[in-house]
């Protein structure tokens, strides 16, 4: 927003870092579920050997906690992200107060 041209707050770059991440969480998740759908399916058809149908949900037990906790620290980071750009709204409206000669 300006004022008189002089102040300018923007953060809405913020608000575009927390909606990659968020994609990005979307995007990984269903590129793994497809490719442990599509494996197991081949085990189900008895195209693969069942050790691997063993390894490959191992693989998944894993991927889905470790997923977990990075999808946990997304979130937590995403939170930062909108409190900072909170902080940032309340300072920047308390500048153009203060710059219009009201009170902060």
């Amino acid at each position: 927003m300006a004022f008189n041209g002089l102040i300018q707050f923007q953060n809405q770059n913020l608000s575009d870092i927390q909606q990659q991440t968020v994609g990005q969480q979307d995007e990984y998740l269903q590129i793994w579920n497809d490719v442990y759908t599509h494996m197991m399916g081949l085990v189900a058809d008895g195209q693969v050997d069942p050790a691997l149908g063993d390894i490959i949900e191992r693989r998944n037990q894993a991927f889905q906690q470790q997923g977990s906790l990075y999808d946990e620290g997304v979130m937590a980071q995403n939170r930062a992200v909108g409190q900072v750009q909170t902080i940032g709204n309340e300072g920047g409206a308390m500048m153009r107060a203060a710059a219009a000669g009201g009170a902060a």
